[in-house]
């Protein structure tokens, strides 16, 4: 080989390598969706602002769900009178909270990392109430899987919960969209005032895998030509 084609060669690794790496910078954790409550939840919108996602107005289903005042700023459903399981809340077809979140540009995927989602304290004595996470990635209702369940603090002296919901698994990665869904229950006998505020997904968006192939197999193909050259 000329000292020409050995030059060659490793400029045609060093592009390659400088590419995947340009492409792996994409790859970092960002806030793909951050869902406040704003002026009592009257936009529902994300307010993350990322260039690189679709996140879609926030949902609230049902007559029991709704945005709280401007004084509160969260999102909120009235629980049972009578104490209830979590089975029969993810069977609930209504009352339900929604958001969706997808790339802008269809050549990309997420890699979700996780959600955070804050539960304030209601105070007073009523107690019981449960917010359960599920997405579409592993379906709806109570033979599906629950991402995580998180119980609002109630009481003087309890602070706010902030939950971590782990989205690491593999099932996660290369989605195209996804959905998350609230379902809730109470065992409580008055009837708990539920509440959700700053919800965040944090994850990465990336090239699809078909991209990253493509990519690859065209670096290889340039080497080689020049190789047989």
């Amino acid at each position: 080989m000329t000292d020409y084609r050995r030059c060659f060669s490793a400029l045609a690794f060093a592009i390659a390598a400088a590419a995947t790496l340009a492409l792996s910078a994409q790859a970092r954790a960002d806030v793909l969706a951050y869902y406040q409550f704003p002026a009592g939840g009257s936009a529902a919108l994300s307010t993350d602002g990322n260039p690189d996602t679709d996140a879609h107005d926030f949902v609230i289903t049902g007559d029991r769900t709704g945005f709280s005042s401007t004084s509160d700023d969260n999102v909120f459903v009235w629980g049972d009178a009578t104490p209830g399981t979590a089975s029969e809340g993810l069977d609930v077809t209504e009352n339900y909270w929604e958001f969706t979140v997808e790339p802008t540009d269809p050549a990309l995927v997420l890699d979700l990392e996780e959600m955070t989602l804050e539960a304030p304290n209601m105070g007073g004595t009523i107690n019981g109430g449960h917010i359960m996470v599920q997405s579409d990635v592993g379906g709806f209702g109570s033979a599906n899987l629950v991402l995580g369940t998180v119980e609002t603090p109630t009481g003087p002296d309890n602070d706010n919960v902030l939950a971590t919901i782990d989205l690491t698994d593999a099932a996660f990665d290369s989605l195209s969209a996804v959905t998350f869904r609230f379902f809730f229950y109470d065992n409580s006998t008055g009837g708990a005032v539920i509440r959700g505020d700053n919800i965040q997904l944090v994850g990465a968006v990336v090239p699809e895998p078909a991209t990253m192939s493509l990519l690859g197999l065209g670096g290889l193909a340039l080497i080689r030509r020049r190789r047989t050259a």
